[in-house]
């Protein structure tokens, strides 16, 4: 399952990709020099976008052989897509961190990356990215032997490969679900997704079949269990052919091993050596240790009444891999007590950040809030003593645009959660929000313009009332405020 949990991430449309596989081809490169070319160019290249793809070459690149190492690059390319603000490659390398931790068996730690990654791929709807969280919480799950809720993650990223029309996903997905069902002995359900991958498989170009390989032991082990061990050793056979062409030595270690157990079943103990032995060797080209525990306790089991000598053999060497094996757990159970420790000093500092942002985010919000009742209020004192009417009617046009695009302001995040920043639909609904504003604008511009123009208007007149008053001549009024006609005194 690990080999199409790689697979089902990637389109053929990824240009990096098909250089690291074109590089690949090469007979003269190994697998380190292809990561150091990786590397070489990712210290020359300056465009960020492609330093984070390269950084995901190199990602997978040590996934299999170098944990350790994985876990840097997800850490580097975590930092720079955050850098950057690039949601997708920030949700691209949570989900590739999830995976790194399924493997060393930190699986809290990967449930959680793999959700983290998941929200990021619904905040920006992007069916790709949720197929790969899928995918890695699938894998986790697997880890866990929790088949059955592996089995329904492994069914989602299937239904948006089937979605997308993404075949070559179809197909590595059906191959997970048929070896996630052969795990809980289902073999109806194991064998029809494993022929139905075969299928799918065989109608890719060269690129992509080198998946043929493990869907072959797939339909092989399935076939073993129902008891058909000659169209067992058929699919086997050919899966080994298929992993030689490629080099894939995880392939060649599987198939062999599950050759060896039929002819173990069938007491041909010649056969049975010779294909443990193979298997030996491919775990050796990959320093496989599981796989060379497995395999040289097996032998040892075959040598019991054959060999004594290569019986102390392979049980002191079963013995020496279990101690590896032994120290290696425990030294990973360190290692993940530290990281997750890390983590949460990191999450605890990401949170305070977190936590001053909003602080000054809503102070500037309160400011905001603060000047434009300050302005309004100030307006309307304005309008009340003798001032300019010009001067009036501008500022309260300036803070009717400021009130409406604060609103505006205070508006947008919501509308884009609930909407999943859809242009669509933000638009739709923006447009709804201002054709109940413009009205409303409309009215206090009226009040703004006329009504504080006129109070200012009554102001100025009752300042120069007076004056009037004062060119009246004395004595002109009676005390019933009549105008008396000088000549009729």
């Amino acid at each position: 399952m690990k080999f199409f949990m790689i697979v089902s991430l990637y389109s053929k449309r990824n240009l990096f990709l098909i250089i690291f596989f074109f590089i690949a081809a090469f007979d003269g490169f190994s697998q380190q020099a292809r990561i150091d070319s990786l590397k070489q160019i990712l210290e020359n290249e300056k465009t960020d976008t492609i330093r984070l793809k390269l950084i995901d070459s190199i990602f997978y690149s040590y996934l299999w052989t170098d944990i350790d190492s994985a876990l840097y690059y997800a850490d580097r390319g975590l930092t720079l897509s955050r850098k950057n603000k690039n949601k997708y490659y920030e949700g691209l390398y949570l989900q590739n961190t999830s995976q790194a931790l399924a493997l060393i068996g930190n699986a809290q730690g990967a449930i959680k990356y793999a959700h983290k990654a998941l929200r990021i791929a619904e905040e920006l709807n992007n069916s790709l990215l949720s197929a790969k969280c899928f995918n890695a919480l699938a894998s986790t799950y697997e880890e866990l032997k929790d088949f059955q809720e592996a089995i329904q993650y492994c069914r989602k990223s299937r239904d948006i490969g089937i979605k997308m029309g993404d075949r070559r996903s179809i197909v590595a997905e059906s191959a997970n679900l048929a070896f996630l069902y052969n795990s809980l002995n289902e073999l109806d359900s194991a064998i029809n997704y494993a022929q139905e991958a075969y299928k799918l498989a065989l109608e890719y170009d060269k690129w992509d079949i080198d998946m043929v390989g493990s869907i072959l032991i797939r339909l092989g082990v399935i076939q073993r269990k129902l008891g058909n061990y000659e169209i067992s050793l058929a699919y086997l056979k050919k899966a080994v052919a298929s992993s030689l062409s490629f080099e894939n030595w995880v392939d060649y270690y599987d198939a062999n091993f599950e050759i060896g157990k039929i002819f173990s079943i069938l007491y041909q103990k010649d056969s049975c050596i010779k294909y443990y032995t193979l298997a030996f060797e491919g775990t050796q080209k990959i320093k496989y240790q599981r796989g060379m525990l497995e395999v040289s306790s097996a032998l040892a089991t075959i040598y019991k009444d054959i060999n004594k000598d290569s019986t102390l053999r392979y049980l002191q060497l079963a013995s020496a891999l279990k101690d590896s094996l032994f120290n290696e757990e425990k030294l990973r159970t360190v290692q993940n007590m530290l990281y997750n420790e890390k983590e949460y000093q990191k999450d605890l500092e990401n949170e305070k950040a977190s936590a001053q942002n909003e602080r000054k985010q809503n102070l500037q919000f309160m400011g905001i809030t603060i000047f434009i009742l300050t302005l309004f209020i100030f307006l309307i004192l304005l309008s009340k003593v003798h001032a300019n009417s010009k001067l009036i009617n501008y500022l309260g046009l300036i803070s009717l645009l400021l009130l409406f695009e604060f609103i505006a302001l205070l508006l947008h995040p919501i509308i884009g959660n609930i909407t999943h920043h859809s242009p669509v639909w933000m638009l739709l609904i923006m447009v709804c929000i201002a054709a109940m504003l413009v009205p409303l604008h409309h009215r206090l511009e009226h009040w703004v313009s006329f009504r504080l123009t006129k109070q200012n208007i009554k102001v100025k007149t009752l300042v120069t009332k007076p004056d009037i008053d004062k060119s009246t001549p004395e004595g002109d009024y009676d005390n019933n405020n009549s105008i008396h006609n000088p000549e009729e005194k």
